[in-house]
């Protein structure tokens, strides 16, 4: 599986993406038992993706944290096209770093 942010190439092993999308609703049964419900329409997609990155690859994880940190001239996050069969898949094409990008440590690998 690959995956390109701007066709640049997020190296790592084991790469998996997940694709969220909420739906909200809100309950309209007020005090009686029907379960009526109305839709208040769709959250953005999101999309989660962990890797290993080796220690010796210690280059990579640096240049992933780049990318994270990467900011528009206006101070805005940078927007990256996407390439990944499984976010095509999803429909997302244009993707940005978002809530927090964690890092640690695996207790078995020297990752």
């Amino acid at each position: 599986m690959t995956l390109l942010l701007d066709g640049q190439k997020v190296h790592g092993k084991a790469l998996k993406v997940s694709a969220n999308l909420r739906i909200e609703s809100e309950d309209l049964s007020g005090q009686t038992s029907q379960t009526g419900r109305a839709h208040t329409g769709f959250k953005p997609k999101t999309l989660t993706v962990s890797l290993i990155v080796p220690y010796v690859d210690r280059s990579h994880l640096e240049a992933l944290i780049r990318l994270a940190e990467a900011t528009a001239a206006d101070g805005q996050l940078h927007t990256y096209r996407l390439v990944n069969d499984s976010a095509e898949a999803f429909g997302v094409r244009q993707v940005q770093f978002s809530d927090n990008l964690s890092i640690r440590e695996d207790d078995h690998l020297h990752a």
